[in-house]
């Protein structure tokens, strides 16, 4: 009996990851919405929290080869925590260069680099975002730790714990369970002098271009 229910749940867990899978790659273009929140410590006694409302574009594209085969747009809207200034930014990566713009009251810019001279740290903005998820799900880079079912406010979650491989930033993922699509995401850098990211994500949609 107890070989057959560690069979159920494992067939269980499959199933969601595989249906989370096929529902955030069946189109070529997916959207989605993600309430962030940062939280920074500055010192061992001065937390500071930014949060972003994100929107976010991937659009499948082979010659993407440095975002895993997708195009990318996001948009994201802060409040400035220095300058206590409301600021927009727009990401753009095609394939073939990325743009990065900045609307905010002190600064109107555009920065555009070319493929060629893209390097790792110009994609820290994907982060938590479609590319982490399918990475996470598809054990590509990550390693998991745990997995499991789980509940949280009356609404079921299967829940990941994962870490890259060779480093220790703990990635917890929850999936909703009756859509099948990712619902929370939390990155823990560092928990000491904390810098945590948290992300809630809504309205996943597939246009037709």
């Amino acid at each position: 009996l107890l070989l057959v229910a560690v069979g159920i749940t494992a067939c269980t867990q499959n199933n969601t990851k595989e249906a989370t899978l096929k529902n955030l790659t069946k189109n070529p273009v997916i959207t989605f919405h993600a309430d962030q929140l940062i939280i920074q410590g500055m010192t061992e006694k001065d937390t500071m929290f930014i949060a972003s409302s994100d929107n976010y574009v991937f659009r499948k594209d082979e010659k993407a080869e440095l975002l895993n085969g997708y195009q990318m747009y996001k948009e994201a809207s802060y409040h400035h925590p220095y300058f206590n200034v409301d600021v927009v930014t727009h990401n753009y990566y095609d394939g073939d260069s990325m743009v990065h713009d900045v609307y905010a009251p002190m600064e109107v810019s555009r920065m555009v680099k070319q493929k060629a001279n893209l390097k790792r740290r110009d994609f820290e903005f994907a982060e938590g975002s479609l590319i982490t998820m399918l990475q996470i799900l598809e054990s590509h880079g990550f390693i998991t730790v745990r997995e499991k079912d789980t509940v949280v406010n009356n609404t079921r979650y299967y829940y990941i714990d994962a870490l890259p491989e060779n480093d220790t930033i703990r990635h917890e993922l929850l999936i909703d369970k009756k859509q099948n699509l990712p619902y929370f995401m939390r990155i823990t850098t560092n928990t000491f002098q904390p810098f945590i990211e948290e992300y809630i994500y809504s309205s996943f949609a597939y246009p037709e271009s």
